[in-house]
């Protein structure tokens, strides 16, 4: 029947089959292989091209067995059926691995290479390849499926988890969704997981590799022999830009480049992969084969795997990076979505399940970057940049060494040792650059602002938690909650250096002067807020990749206009906020910093209850004590602020938090210097540099801290010994 209609020419019908007759059996695997084998690669990419690109039609589950599940629900595309077809048919037991490389070769065939032109829908071949590949989806709406469905990643254990969403420990391999308040993604399209339910639409890997590597051998073989690819000869007689994705003409219209995404084979592949980011890394860093783990002993098994996790197939990757930076915005888009799927894979493997995948995604994510800062800024849009933000998000550790000059990796303190693997080296410039263009968009910087927020407040809070320990450096000091305090200033202010560097980097990109208010400040400093959020957040929780594509998709507007150096004091302000905020969630503060001061007019009796300084916001618990209740105290920022400049107590310590802002300045000047190139890692000499400022700066804090909350103390007893015997003397008179 599908033949007939084909042959007819009766789209109609052809609608009606495929929804009707098809999409209750889509998921069963024998009847999938059958329909395929039996349509071949030309027929199927036909169909996929006259399918409606709409709504209507019904679908069944892929993995359910042999007839799915008779759904009729009117709201799937029958786009969404025929690539279930075909992902259920290339994931079957039923085909061998040469089976499905034969269907990869004879698909890429029909657009690599330039048919005859009389034949039946030739010039519609690109586009239903598409189809037939991403469902007629993007690649920012697949990437931010695959990360966000039942099976495909959790985030941030505690606030940041997405309702709907699992721990990415569930699934090896599976990405995740820091992304509070993030859509669930549902629906047809998730993401693969353990529980035995599939994505209907995730295409078996070794499938999805044969493609690129068939179109990589389709194009440099007509390249090579003078001829024009199929896909750009029948892209130039169905527009009127002529030429093809090498050599456009520069002043063709956007519209019409745009257009592109419709007949780009790798667009295609890019996009479907991105539907599962370990799918990503088995197709573009793949690792390089060796010895089987099983077949080792026991004393060799855990060596074997970690070095071959080190190693990675980046042959197939060359090719993909030279293409995609010459290929035009289409293909840039997929590779920039796929590789943010990647990137949520960039977490350490925990207990009792691991992540096999962390090293590939560190090396695809670094190498993607040095890709991508080399992109013509005509190629940008929208999409690429926010697909870009997350993959620099989830390598958010890398940007702080590029911003603060230090090697997190080389860290003691277990936040450190918390983050994923580093990159292999310093990219210094190509990061400015990078950020630079992608900057430019309201949600691609949200989404960077808010994972500073994240780091920020994760690396406070298990700093705390390391002074709060015994035996701690800090609890062997005279008084541990001022030496906490000093140390968790500097940790605040590395926050702000990187923060300071970013928005440097947004505002010479968008051209806004140094003095010159912007709408940008606004968008990071209320994504940084955010970030910094501790409601929930789980201190013992293990790291998780702060940005998903589902959050790239959603566009943010413009925030309030305030210079660099307004946002420079609201980033210290609400850094330090953050500060006190942890220190009150570890004890740390002292309970004198929660009262209110004795009055020196009033008699001191033994049973006189101890008054809060402030009752809306402070309270006592059942041990005796007392805590603030961070809502209330956001409530009431006039007051909270007060506290902290008025208390004798916290107004000893707040002279510190002016060294925050000195940070983000020092982020800021970051940018404005041309960076210079690194080899692999800092070389020995800048690294003891860095680590001996580093020291230097911790101990002048501290000490400056420590000297004024001292004096700061005493002067506070001198006078209210004053006043005692002044009390005394003006009641022996009368």
């Amino acid at each position: 029947m599908l033949t007939r209609a084909l042959d007819e020419g009766d789209d109609t019908a052809l609608t009606q089959a495929v929804g009707e007759r098809v999409a209750p059996h889509a998921g069963g695997g024998a009847y999938a292989t059958a329909l395929v084998d039996a349509l071949g690669a030309r027929a199927l990419v036909r169909v996929a091209a006259h399918l409606p690109a709409g709504g209507g039609g019904v679908t069944g589950r892929a993995g359910s067995g042999g007839s799915g599940t008779g759904s009729t629900d009117p709201g799937v595309p029958l786009a969404c059926t025929w690539t279930s077809l075909l992902a259920t048919a290339t994931s079957s037991p039923l085909w061998d691995e040469g089976h499905r490389e034969a269907l990869a070769r004879d698909l890429v065939s029909l657009v690599t290479v330039t048919g005859d032109l009389t034949e039946p829908d030739t010039l519609l071949l690109p586009l239903g390849f598409r189809r037939l590949l991403t469902a007629d989806q993007d690649p920012l709406t697949a990437a931010a499926a695959g990360t966000q469905a039942p099976g495909a990643g959790g985030g941030q254990s505690g606030p940041g988890q997405v309702p709907g969403t699992t721990s990415p420990d569930q699934v090896p391999g599976a990405g995740s969704t820091a992304s509070p308040g993030a859509d669930d993604g549902r629906g047809l399209g998730a993401g693969r997981g353990r529980s035995g339910s599939r994505d209907p639409l995730v295409l078996e890997p070794k499938f999805l590799a044969s493609l690129v590597r068939g179109v990589m051998a389709g194009e440099t073989g007509a390249t090579t022999g003078g001829l024009r690819v199929g896909w750009v000869e029948y892209a130039r007689l169905t527009t009127t830009a002529g030429g093809g994705y090498s050599n456009f003409p520069e002043d063709a219209p956007r519209e019409v480049r745009a257009r592109y995404l419709l007949y780009d084979p790798l667009a295609a592949v890019l996009t479907a992969a991105a539907r599962t980011p370990a799918t990503v890394l088995d197709v573009l860093a793949p690792p390089v084969s060796g010895p089987d783990p099983r077949t080792l002993g026991p004393s060799r098994r855990d060596t074997v795997r970690r070095v071959l996790a080190t190693r990675v197939d980046g042959s197939l990757w060359a090719w993909v990076a030279a293409r995609a930076q010459k290929a035009g915005p289409a293909c840039l888009e997929a590779l920039a979505a796929a590789v943010a799927s990647a990137s949520t894979l960039r977490y350490r493997p925990t207990a009792p399940r691991t992540n096999l995948y962390e090293e590939q995604a560190a090396w695809l994510t670094e190498q993607a970057v040095v890709t991508l800062a080399g992109v013509d800024a005509t190629a940008w849009t929208p999409p690429a940049r926010r697909a870009a933000a997350v993959v620099l998000a989830n390598s958010v550790g890398d940007l702080w060494d590029v911003a603060t000059g230090g090697v997190y990796a080389r860290g003691y303190q277990p936040f450190y040792r918390s983050l994923p693997v580093a990159w292999s080296g310093r990219h210094d410039v190509e990061v400015t650059v990078l950020l630079r263009e992608v900057l430019t968009d309201d949600t691609a910087l949200a989404v960077l602002s808010r994972a500073v927020g994240v780091l920020s407040a994760r690396h406070l809070l298990s700093a705390a938690l390391t002074a709060r320990a015994p035996g701690s450096w800090a609890q062997a000091e005279d008084t541990p909650w001022k030496a906490a305090h000093a140390w968790l200033l500097v940790v605040a202010g590395r926050g702000a250096t990187l923060e300071g560097y970013l928005y440097a980097a947004c505002a010479t990109g968008r051209g806004v002067g140094e003095d010159e208010e912007s709408p940008a400040a606004g968008v990071a400093l209320a994504a940084l807020v955010q970030g910094l959020d501790l409601h929930g957040l789980d201190p013992h929780a293990p790291w998780r990749p702060p940005a998903a594509p589902a959050r790239a998709a959603r566009a943010v507007t413009g925030g309030p206009s305030l210079t660099s150096q307004d946002l420079g004091d609201s980033v210290a302000y609400d850094l330090y906020h953050t500060l006190l905020l942890v220190m009150d969630r570890t004890r740390l503060l002292p309970d004198e910093a929660y009262l209110e001061p004795p009055d020196p007019f009033e008699d001191e009796t033994d049973d006189q209850p101890p008054r809060p300084w402030n009752a809306d916001w402070m309270y006592q618990d059942d041990q005796d004590h007392w805590h603030l209740d961070p809502d209330r105290a956001d409530n009431d920022p006039d007051g909270f602020r007060t506290w902290t400049t008025t208390h004798p107590v916290m107004a000893a310590t707040t002279s510190g938090r002016y060294s925050i802002g000195t940070r983000y300045d020092q982020g800021v000047s970051t940018q404005g210097r041309p960076p210079a190139r690194h080899g692999p890692g800092i070389p020995p000499g800048q690294a003891a540099l860095a680590l001996l400022l580093t020291a230097a700066t911790a101990r002048l804090v501290y000490g400056y801290s420590h000297t004024y909350q001292r004096r700061a103390q005493r002067h506070w007893q001198h006078r209210r010994a004053r006043q005692r015997r002044r009390q005394e003397r003006h009641r022996h008179q009368h």
